[in-house]
């Protein structure tokens, strides 16, 4: 980085992390409980008198000797740097306490939107503050050691971190004051929140990457993989319900065309550019749930630029693996968003195919070979996941006919009609070059 983007960088993590100990002040001065990585600070603060600021500083130091320890020689010495950090942390808490030592609320729904503006404005510092990308704060430095040596997912284990800090604290509490103090109803709020709210800022805040950047352009992995120097050929992209036929139409539109069709294949393609296992791709793309336990673990990777959610890595993997097939030959692709991932490509045909559920059940009975009794909850579930894995990754509604060129109902005409069709308005649509080449 150049002195100036260094600069900017470091001025927007101190906001960032100045913000944060605002945030933290604002949810414990409602006395409902203050966030997990500070319930033992604050705990300890109500029982001896200090400030939590000096017990921030001596608990985020006993978490800079544990990392020292787990990770030994893997502790670099630029790790040193959360010692500052720390310091100038503390300070802010210490500050931040004293600014917010207006709000004393008696009326209890009231005390719920502080805390909610409290993690709100918590949420914003992490924000900037991973946005900043210098310096990994010590809750989460901790959190990423221990996710290294046990080789386990940094979002799983920030939630068994956070659960323990928390468990720790009421201990703690019990111990020394008799009764539990300093954690309640707002530390769990407070955890399920925050990540959800630093989600939606940092999608907002995208374009502070480019104010802090001094590069004029994309790097080569950061730039859309165009197409070759001359190329001119059509990608097209096959939406479907499952039990739709959309998989058997896009093989015979790629057959009758002649040109290279991709389904099953990406799945060992992405795996080896994202470096994950090809059983998990198989099992977990196009699978986005709506569960709360898998929300929560999602949104813990809002606290690091270094670790990227499994799914996300996943769907970027994929999107790469889509844009250089695109780039280098024609073929019909399905699924994985393609049609999305592909918006701007002008030689892209965006295809959604639907039927009624009769066929479909027939369909995913018949040919899947899923029972009668199994049918109509997989196609459910199935349609369900689809349609929530598009619109996390598009931003769009699967299956609106305005985000595709067309949308057929295969029950009207059957498969082999529906194939003919589509040929024929392709025919019409396609460049005159790319006609020729995929001929």
């Amino acid at each position: 980085m150049s002195k100036t983007e260094t600069i900017k960088r470091y001025v927007l993590f101190v906001i960032g992390v100045f913000l944060m100990s605002m945030g933290t002040a604002i949810v414990t001065r409602t006395g409902l409980g203050t966030s997990p990585v500070s319930s033992i600070p604050y705990t300890l603060s109500l029982k001896f008198g200090l400030s939590l600021g000096a017990f921030t500083m001596a608990f985020n130091v006993l978490l800079i000797v544990l990392q020292i320890v787990i990770l030994r020689k893997n502790f670099k010495p630029i790790q040193f740097l959360q010692v500052p950090v720390v310091l100038a942390f503390s300070v802010f808490m210490d500050v931040s306490m004293s600014l917010m030592s207006f709000i004393n609320i008696s009326f209890y729904p009231l005390r719920i939107v502080v805390l909610l503006l409290g993690c709100a404005v918590l949420a914003l510092g992490v924000t900037l503050e991973v946005t900043a990308n210098v310096v990994m704060l010590t809750g989460e430095a901790f959190v990423k050691a221990v996710s290294t040596v046990l080789k386990k997912d940094f979002g799983t284990m920030k939630i068994a971190i956070d659960a323990t800090f928390t468990v720790l604290a009421c201990i703690l509490s019990l111990v020394l004051m008799g009764g539990v103090y300093g954690v309640r109803e707002g530390t769990v709020v407070s955890a399920l929140t925050v990540g959800m709210f630093a989600k939606f800022f940092t999608k907002r805040l995208a374009f502070l990457d480019a104010i802090l950047s001094d590069r004029t352009g994309e790097t080569a992995e950061e730039a859309p993989i165009l197409r070759k120097a001359g190329a001119n050929h059509i990608v097209i992209t096959i939406g479907r319900e499952f039990g739709s036929g959309g998989h058997l139409i896009g093989e015979m539109i790629a057959q009758r065309l002649g040109i290279t069709f991709y389904d099953k294949e990406i799945i060992d393609m992405a795996a080896q550019e994202s470096g994950l296992a090809p059983e998990y791709v198989a099992k977990n793309e196009q699978k986005m749930t709506n569960s709360l336990l898998y929300d929560l673990v999602m949104q813990n990777y809002a606290y690091s630029k270094e670790d990227m959610a499994p799914a996300d890595a996943l769907f970027q993997a994929q999107s790469k693996v889509i844009r250089t097939l695109a780039a280098t030959e024609a073929c019909v692709i399905v699924g994985r968003c393609a049609g999305q991932v592909l918006k701007d490509d002008p030689a892209c045909f965006r295809i959604f195919v639907h039927a009624n559920k009769e066929d479909r059940l027939q369909r995913i009975v018949n040919e899947y070979g899923i029972s009668p009794v199994e049918a109509p909850e997989q196609l459910q579930k199935t349609d369900s996941r689809r349609a929530t894995h598009y619109k996390r990754y598009t931003g769009m509604t699967w299956g609106l006919a305005e985000n595709y060129h067309i949308s057929i109902d295969s029950s009207v005409l059957g498969v082999d009609a529906t194939v003919d069709q589509i040929l024929d308005i392709l025919g019409k649509w396609q460049p005159a070059a790319a006609s020729n080449e995929a001929a």
